[in-house]
């Protein structure tokens, strides 16, 4: 399951109690305090951020220092986490706060899932270069999934207004050889608007 959560904590919270899915990619995650260390030099104490926690879940977050710089996360539950072998590629090349490559391996077979959040604050670029500078391995299968705020006529309603950099994306994602799961003509997206 792949969704933009808004960093709202309350939802994320519900979202792992209730979802019937094994692996979760977040986009827009809520990062906070999660506890407070203590030591006899600092009396009031350091904040440790981190991801909603849920006992049912292992949460994967990217390297960062900035809470408030966090896009992705991926929560995989514990039972199926328990059974593979599963690495975070903090050091990959697609790696960012935005971004994030994790390999699930059991045996001798490995799936990579890149989970990105492309922040577009309505401007008419992209920061997408990470992304289109770089191939994936043709020899591992992969699932990209995320929210790329983009607009293409390969994915998107007639009527919808196309991203300036679609046709880069989509061109890349030929080029790496990838297949689009999302139905033609589906919202993916609610805006809970009646418009």
């Amino acid at each position: 399951m792949s969704v933009n959560m808004n960093r709202q904590n309350p939802l994320t919270h519900t979202l792992l109690q209730t979802s019937p899915a094994d692996i979760i990619l977040i986009q827009e995650p809520w990062i906070g305090t999660v506890r407070t260390a203590r030591s006899d030099s600092d009396p009031m104490g350091t904040a440790v951020f981190g991801a909603t926690n849920n006992n049912m879940w292992e949460c994967f977050l990217p390297s960062f220092t900035d809470p408030d710089s966090v896009r992705v996360a991926v929560y995989v539950r514990h039972d199926l986490a328990r059974t593979f072998s599963i690495v975070n590629h903090t050091s990959h090349p697609l790696s960012t706060v935005n971004s994030m490559v994790l390999d699930f391996t059991f045996e001798e077979e490995v799936l990579c899932i890149i989970n990105i959040y492309h922040r577009t604050h309505d401007q008419p670029h992209h920061n997408l270069l990470h992304l289109l500078s770089n191939e994936l391995d043709p020899l591992i299968p992969t699932l990209l999934t995320g929210d790329f705020n983009t607009h293409s006529p390969v994915w998107s309603f007639l009527y919808s207004t196309v991203s300036p950099w679609a046709s880069d994306l989509v061109d890349w994602f030929d080029d790496q050889g990838l297949e689009l799961l999302n139905p033609p003509c589906v919202a993916t997206w609610d805006s809970g608007r009646d418009d």
